[in-house]
């Protein structure tokens, strides 16, 4: 018999806003008897399971070490498992992986996007292709906390999207009501989307990539952000919300000081554009760009920051 914990009525809504924790108080009873480090169903008080991603069109299933499973990422958008084997340790389980991939997920095709330059340095050829099932539209129709995006999958950044940015995308919407925001690095524009249900008067999206934009199509405009920046600080243009996600600016720790110098660089453009007030949600996705390093740049200039995965 599976054991299950039945939550009080109400209970359920820190787990729903994916909350880790479930705290004694909001346990009604305990259906079945479990062993002491056993793994058990969570469920609301009407017996609905809480532990399934199932219900969300879009998610990482594979974060690389936060899972345990360094140098693996796997990203699921509808019915297509999107890879990415980035380490000699995980190209050597490629068939332990597609298995339990084809096991968990019988109705899921498998694309390979382990196309990444990193893999060269552990003596590895690129890879991309599907693996199983059928190939991957040009655009796949994917939801995210209620926005209808598109994903490249075989083109597109990554494994064709950032799904670790869903939340700081959600969150945007909290700064957004009847504000002017600049999008920087925005790639096929999630973030603007995002302001534009949070209730922005206007978003300004900015990418070199065309293709990206192409994506998009809507108030973007294709440029260098750096030059864009200091453009608009010679018009005095002003922003009250600037969102700045920049690609890794630092792939070994030979290039680390020349990547803390152009991420104080954009950043302080981006404070100079602010008006009185306005908020600058900054992020890195730099891995060697240690968390306090990247903070003490911008905590000498008066700039708050986020960074992926926290918020100060």
């Amino acid at each position: 018999m599976t054991v299950r914990l039945i939550l009080a009525k109400g209970r359920e809504k820190s787990l729903l806003r994916r909350h880790p924790w479930v705290f004694s108080g909001a346990v009604a009873r305990m259906e079945g008897k479990a062993q002491l480090g056993e793994t058990i169903d969570v469920c609301d008080s009407n017996g609905k399971w809480l532990a399934a991603r199932d219900g969300l069109n879009s998610y990482r299933l594979v974060s690389g070490e936060s899972d345990g499973l360094p140098g693996v990422s796997i990203d699921r958008f509808g019915n297509f498992l999107v890879m990415q084997l980035l380490s000699a340790g995980a190209e050597y389980q490629r068939p332990a992986i597609i298995s339990a991939l084809q096991h968990c997920f019988p109705g899921c095709a498998i694309y390979d996007r382990s196309d990444v330059a990193v893999r060269k340095k552990g003596g590895l050829e690129l890879a991309q292709g599907t693996v199983t099932g059928e190939i991957p539209p040009p655009l796949l129709p994917v939801t995210e906390h209620g926005m209808k995006l598109l994903v490249d999958i075989q083109g597109g950044h990554k494994t064709g999207y950032y799904l670790d940015q869903s939340d700081s995308r959600l969150a945007t919407r909290r700064y957004a009501k009847d504000a002017r925001v600049l999008n920087c690095f925005s790639y096929t524009g999630g973030f603007a989307v995002s302001a534009l249900i949070g209730g922005c008067k206007k978003v300004i999206s900015v990418d070199t990539s065309q293709d990206a934009l192409d994506v998009a199509r809507a108030r973007f405009e294709r440029d260098d952000v750096f030059k864009l920046l200091r453009r608009y600080r010679y018009a005095g243009k002003k922003f009250d919300l600037i969102i700045m996600d920049p690609p890794k600016f630092v792939e070994d720790k030979s290039q680390l000081m020349g990547a803390c110098r152009g991420y104080k660089y954009i950043n302080m453009l981006a404070i100079q554009l602010l008006n009185l007030g306005g908020i600058l949600l900054t992020f890195s996705c730099s891995g060697l760009m240690a968390a306090d390093l990247f903070h003490e740049d911008y905590r000498r200039h008066g700039a708050g920051c986020w960074t992926r995965g926290a918020v100060h």
